[in-house]
């Protein structure tokens, strides 16, 4: 797990350690957070394989119904994005290396 995501666990363990119920209330509330997570995205943006210049199952695209599914149900929810999204793929080259203006 990438030190960042760590310590953003780590934080958020604080902050619902400091903001939880007196132990005699702890039995009437429940918080329920669903965590969705991504890695590894490497600028897969759309579902489509730069390398192989065809459609790939993957993709920002692809998760997209997945979030909106499950903002849907009304339910608290956390997005963690753990990194490679701007790195590894030939369009993300491009644009990285590309004239700025």
């Amino acid at each position: 797990m990438c030190s960042q995501c760590i310590r953003f666990v780590l934080l958020l363990a604080v902050v619902l350690a400091v903001v939880s119920p007196s132990s005699a209330r702890s039995a009437e509330l429940e918080l329920k957070v669903r965590l969705l997570h991504t890695t590894d995205l490497h600028g897969s943006l759309a579902a489509w394989d730069d390398w192989k210049d065809q459609p790939a199952p993957r993709g920002l695209v692809k998760i997209a119904p997945l979030v909106a599914a499950t903002r849907a149900q009304g339910e608290p929810m956390l997005l963690l994005a753990a990194g490679d999204a701007l790195f590894g793929s030939p369009r993300v080259r491009a644009w990285r290396e590309g004239p700025r203006g």
